[in-house]
């Protein structure tokens, strides 16, 4: 494409600045993954689908351990995937999410919960019921993300990968009858 000269030269600084920033996302990315290379909980973490190179460290450095969290409801409301609750007489209303949380670790949950839903089945399938039942694109990712915090706090305690296996056709019938966890 023809351009003039100043405008030229614009986009050609832009590309190489763009060129650039790409070189240095790579070498941070390996940098991050030579760091991370000892980490167990990282590794387990990378078997969740849409957990990446570098969501798996972020989740792993702020988890820390799972055996700070009792069970998998502590950490969903760590990492601030759980609505507020406010009860008064006899009427029970959930709000937002919970505002004072680890908002790296819940940003981590829902980039990644972005990704689930469009390479694993069951997330996706997850995902959709929520949305058939009427709630928002929002509000059903951080159901999602919720789901995957349970699933990974229970993978980091019985210090196993993530595996999906296929639900019982006889003892569920739908996404919604998946939600034990």
């Amino acid at each position: 494409m023809k351009l003039p000269a100043g405008e030229r030269a614009l986009l050609d600084e832009d590309l190489d600045l763009h060129e650039l920033l790409q070189t240095q996302v790579k070498e941070m990315e390996k940098r991050i993954a030579e760091s991370t290379a000892s980490s167990t909980t990282a590794k387990r973490l990378r078997t969740l689908p849409g957990v990446g190179v570098t969501l798996a460290p972020l989740m792993a450095l702020e988890i820390d351990r799972p055996g700070r969290f009792a069970d998998a409801d502590k950490l969903c409301a760590y990492a601030g995937l759980v609505p507020t609750t406010r009860a008064s007489g006899g009427k029970i209303s959930h709000g937002p999410v919970l505002p004072f949380c680890n908002k790296w670790l819940r940003w981590a949950f829902v980039e990644a919960a972005w990704v689930a839903i469009g390479c694993s089945d069951y997330f996706g399938t997850f995902y959709k019921s929520h949305r058939a039942r009427g709630k928002s694109a929002n509000c059903a990712i951080v159901i999602t993300a919720r789901r995957m915090a349970k699933i990974a706090w229970k993978m980091l305690h019985e210090g196993r990968d993530y595996t999906q296996s296929a639900p019982d056709p006889r003892t569920t019938t739908s996404p919604a009858a998946l939600d034990t966890t």
